[in-house]
């Protein structure tokens, strides 16, 4: 039995490091496409002619965080901040700054907000709906987000702040955002035990998320970022969670699979490290109850989302419903490089049932990767992969037409975030939005580059999750309709992996001192 043991405890380690050493290759490539195939035709690439060339970036993006390490090193050192102040009193004074700076630059969208908003508005006052049937009929997965949505209306509806229930999902939003940088700041402190390390990471989210105008679009993007890295931090604390953490990870993983399905893929990688660091002679009891806790959790919140969505009381017609094949297929159309495509909506459409419309996409899809071939093929990867890595703005003001109708703000700062923020129609108005998203883009690129680095950290099951969840992501995305916008929430374990890095420089330089 220990012998077997032994030999089962190997090959997960060899597991393990095959894990980082795949992460590290497609780390290793994606940096590559950003950096030699940035100018080649893909589907964001006109969204992305003011971006600096991807090294340039990269050298002041590496110059950057050296000045933000140098400075929290000279803080902790210094002024040794105490804890009240860096846990509450920050979050709180960021989560007031959000808040007023999203009042004096948000604006009204279209695109699949405008559907999902706009019903939760009619469900909130018990008006007719009748005129988004046909839209969640087609996309029935954002109708928990609109039962969320609505019941947040319905409250301060209740309360007297009619005029301000649009505002209101912005402020929840900016509530989720701020709890996303301080439980993404006690990760880093329970990993690393290293005040420099927890600030440098929270520096690099108050640049890269904080301040993201993501946070001004009521939808599913800003909802569930809080929901990877809540679940990442209850499985770092499993051990103060116990079988609690058993729990929580399948409940709050279905729940933020009901608002945004990528948000699975980190609970995923989460039991897949779990199987694999197994220990044979530890099951029993223990394991029984942990299984136990993971079902109830799953049920639960498989309960909560169905009595969610049939409290709605929408009638609609199932046979519409686009499944996961539509958007493969969508994913392997080489005319729109793999991004939404009009043409592919309605050839989905055209058919009556569910069956006939998965047979049909499916089908037309593995058409497209014959037709395509191994080069051909390899370069629609290329492509998908610079739409959704090559744009540390996550796509910001791409959508429809986006700015449909433009809050009047007469005050200085809003003429100042509008000029950093506002792009396309109103490019007029963003007189500093080259410098914004050439910022953003040297942050994200930096985080990419560092993460690459902490392959060579030790090894941590923590560090594997992280890794295996990129993993699943990034081929999530490549198989699938591609967007930067679907890294949004992710992008927290991403600045974890490019802390890994960070605390590798550190040691290294420490130990040569």
């Amino acid at each position: 039995m220990k012998r077997v043991q032994e030999i089962v405890q190997s090959m997960f380690r060899m597991l393990n490091s095959a894990i980082a050493g795949i992460y590290g290759l497609m780390m290793i490539f994606i940096v590559i496409c950003c950096i030699f195939f940035a100018h080649i035709r893909y589907w964001r690439l006109s969204y992305s002619e003011n971006f600096l060339p991807a090294i340039v970036l990269l050298i002041f993006g590496g110059i950057t965080i050296c000045g933000i390490v140098t400075i929290c090193k000279r803080a902790d050192r210094e002024c040794k901040i105490k804890p009240i102040i860096f846990w509450i009193v920050v979050p709180v004074m960021i989560f007031l700054m959000q808040i007023y700076f999203v009042w004096n630059y948000y604006v009204y969208t279209d695109w699949d907000v405008a559907s999902v908003v706009g019903l939760a508005d009619k469900i909130a006052h018990n008006e007719s709906t009748d005129i988004y049937i046909n839209y969640f009929s087609r996309y029935p997965n954002n109708l928990f987000l609109v039962f969320v949505f609505s019941k947040i209306m319905e409250i301060v509806h209740f309360l007297g702040g009619h005029a301000h229930e649009y505002f209101m999902l912005l402020c929840v939003q900016c509530a989720f955002n701020t709890c996303t940088g301080v439980l993404l700041a006690k990760i880093i402190s329970k990993l690393f035990h290293n005040r420099v390390l927890t600030m440098v990471g929270y520096s690099i989210y108050f640049f890269l998320i904080s301040l993201s105008p993501w946070v001004s679009i009521p939808y599913s993007d800003s909802i569930a970022l809080v929901f990877p890295i809540l679940i990442m931090y209850i499985y770092v604390n499993r051990e103060k969670f116990k079988c609690f953490s058993w729990f929580a990870i399948p409940f709050l993983s279905y729940i933020g699979y009901k608002i945004k399905p990528q948000t699975m893929i980190v609970a995923i990688a989460i039991m897949l490290i779990t199987i694999l660091n197994i220990k044979l002679s530890c099951i029993g009891r223990g394991y029984l109850k942990k299984v136990a806790a993971l079902i109830l959790g799953f049920l639960l919140a498989l309960g909560i989302s169905i009595a969610a969505v049939r409290s709605l009381n929408i009638q609609l017609d199932d046979e519409k419903a686009f499944g996961i094949k539509h958007f493969f297929m969508m994913g392997m159309n080489t005319q729109t490089m793999g991004v939404w495509a009009g043409d592919d909506v309605s050839y989905s459409d055209s058919f009556q049932t569910v069956e006939e419309r998965d047979q049909a996409d499916l089908q037309k899809a593995f058409e497209r990767i014959e037709n395509m071939g191994a080069v051909g093929f390899s370069k629609q990867m290329i492509r998908k992969t610079l739409t959704n890595y090559n744009d540390g703005t996550f796509f910001w003001g791409g959508e429809g037409a986006f700015y449909i109708n433009v809050m009047e703000r007469n005050t200085k700062i809003s003429g100042f975030l509008r000029g950093l923020y506002y792009n396309r129609n109103y490019s007029s108005v963003g007189k500093y939005n080259t410098v914004w998203i050439n910022f953003v883009q040297m942050i994200w690129l930096t985080c990419l580059g560092l993460g690459i680095l902490g392959v060579c950290y030790k090894n941590q099951k923590e560090r594997s999750v992280l890794m295996l969840s990129v993993i699943g992501l990034t081929i999530f995305e490549l198989l699938f309709e591609a967007r930067s916008r679907y890294l949004y929430a992710y992008v927290p374990l991403y600045i974890l992996l490019a802390i890994y890095g960070v605390a590798l420089l550190l040691n290294r330089a420490e130990k040569k001192k």
